[in-house]
């Protein structure tokens, strides 16, 4: 298998997954490969996380470590909370979720203000999963997507599996706009759910503020592991 391909952690969900998703093939430049965590669900991994209901998800580590993989990642930013334990498992790099990016974006800002997080359930996102990331000494205003009708009903709710672009992106904006509103001092955003990156460049449209996800992260991971030559002209200026 050629050293450039990312390995994808997958949930057992079966909604559309649009360009932008991280287990679409057509969201990056790079080639990624999926291993489904049969019965593992988003509710159980929000509601009841448990290194024990995580088991097969270390498995699953090791079996894309052994297929050829060059780095790790996951499609549910909540995997945050078993960060180490996922990293300890295998031998190549592993970012099990996008809040990995909080330091990073406070510290871009000067370490002024707080990072905003969106999330798919605000009462689920607790300091716990901050900690496990290295991002607990990181002021964070946090806001969720549960209340949202057509977010919750496809990603929460599992009640049906397309999605209508325009009504989530709508949604995303307005939890933003609300979030910035109550922290006028967020100077970045960070998106915790894998389903949200398709609709980020209508969130930064909304608030105008950098906007950090799973697909941002994941480019830049490939790009540490997947070193090239460099071509041109040499330059003296």
């Amino acid at each position: 298998m050629s050293e450039n391909v990312i390995g994808v952690l997958c949930l057992d969900t079966h909604f559309a997954k649009p360009p932008g998703h991280i287990r679409c093939v057509n969201s990056q430049p790079f080639k990624i490969m999926k291993h489904l965590v049969r019965g593992a669900t988003i509710a159980e991994l929000l509601e009841r996380p448990s290194l024990e209901f995580f088991a097969p998800f270390i498995e699953g580590a090791k079996a894309l470590e052994q297929a050829g993989c060059a780095a790790i990642t996951g499609s549910c930013g909540f995997m945050a909370l078993y960060q180490k334990e996922l990293a300890e498992a295998v031998s190549i790099p592993v970012f099990s979720s996008s809040l990995i990016q909080i330091p990073l974006m406070h510290q871009m800002a000067g370490g002024k203000g707080r990072v905003g997080v969106i999330t798919a359930r605000q009462s689920a996102l607790t300091d716990a999963h901050f900690e496990a990331v290295g991002a607990g000494h990181v002021p964070v205003a946090v806001a969720g997507m549960q209340d949202e009708p057509e977010f919750s009903s496809v990603i929460l709710k599992d009640e049906k599996t397309d999605i209508d672009a325009d009504l989530l992106a709508e949604e995303l904006c307005a939890v933003g706009r609300d979030l910035v509103a109550r922290y006028p001092d967020v100077t970045s955003i960070v998106l915790e759910c894998t389903d949200l990156p398709p609709y980020a460049h209508r969130l930064q449209q909304a608030i105008g503020l950098p906007v950090a996800d799973l697909t941002t992260l994941s480019a830049m991971v490939h790009g540490i592991v997947s070193r090239q030559a460099y071509t041109g002209q040499l330059q003296y200026d």
